[in-house]
């Protein structure tokens, strides 16, 4: 069904945040840009106390916000995946950068690419996605009845390149933390949520929720201390060290590296590869360089 004239987004009228929106990129390169993995993220916020931390999966005590960003991005991965081996089956072979980021924004609201669903008409896109007609494209999702709001920002994404505000991890953890507090402040956390939610906030903050019994704050330190990871060498020759987990550095630092019981600098002093660290700092032989991995 073709979308009728007065249906339709005049594009033009818009400003197009990149002038080379529409390059194409080879099917087999493209990959989900940050930009719309932050945008996808803005879709839902971070609850420790949840058992869904992003609401996504589902956990049996109360998680930090980089392990229910573990968990989400997991999840987007594999939608993603699922997306390209669609897109190639239409015989795609190339694609801009915004309109796959609009495309998968949109698989993820939609649970498909191939229609969309109007006040006024059930459309299908697939043929307009071959044919690149990402006018047409955009004016149909951009009148889809579901999730209006970031359905039609994957419209812009398309076809204006325009991304919008979005809020930061950092701010996601934050808001996060007080949320956990505030809940707790007004008694509306009980059972299951409330033994989440302190376990989370100690997690996040190292501090207690008001009113967490002593017994119970024992018992918070012990299973968290259960989460740490410490790992520690003595510096012979080499001075790139591989630990068991790949720390996260954002929104805040998981790792924390010592200089025979000195604590040195992200950048400054050494440099992190998924697991793989590399101290710049001066070493001596014999020095003892000890990794504590957080959740």
């Amino acid at each position: 069904m073709k979308i009728l004239t007065r249906y339709k987004t005049n594009w033009d009228d818009f400003v197009v945040k990149d002038e080379n929106w529409d390059t194409d990129i080879n099917i087999n390169d493209i990959t989900a840009s940050d930009r719309i993995i932050l945008v996808t993220l803005n879709m839902s916020r971070y609850r420790g106390y949840a058992g869904t931390g992003y609401e996504v999966g589902t956990a049996t005590r109360g998680v930090t916000e980089q392990e229910a960003y573990n968990i989400w991005i997991g999840d987007f991965q594999l939608k993603q995946r699922t997306l390209l081996k669609q897109l190639k089956s239409f015989g795609l072979l190339s694609i801009p950068q915004c309109v796959f980021d609009g495309l998968l924004l949109y698989f993820i609201i939609n649970g498909n690419v191939l229609t969309v669903t109007a006040p006024e008409e059930h459309y299908e896109i697939r043929d307009y996605i071959v044919a690149k007609d990402w006018n047409t494209v955009a004016s149909m999702i951009k009148r889809s009845n579901f999730n209006r709001e970031f359905c039609a920002r994957a419209a812009t994404i398309i076809r204006l390149s325009d991304y919008g505000k979005t809020k930061t991890r950092s701010w996601m953890r934050q808001n996060g933390i007080y949320n956990m507090r505030e809940r707790n402040e007004l008694g509306a956390l009980a059972g299951d949520m409330l033994t989440r939610a302190r376990f989370a906030y100690f997690a996040e903050t190292t501090k207690f929720l008001a009113n967490t019994p002593e017994g119970v704050k024992r018992t918070i330190v012990n299973e968290y201390e259960k989460t740490v990871i410490v790992e520690q060498f003595t510096y012979s020759s080499a001075s790139v060290f591989t630990i068991s987990a790949s720390p996260s550095m954002d929104p805040v630092e998981k790792l924390t590296v010592e200089l025979n019981g000195t604590a040195i600098q992200h950048y400054f002093d050494f440099t992190l590869t998924n697991n793989v660290i590399t101290i710049i700092k001066t070493l001596n032989v014999g020095d003892i360089v000890r990794f504590t991995t957080k959740i």
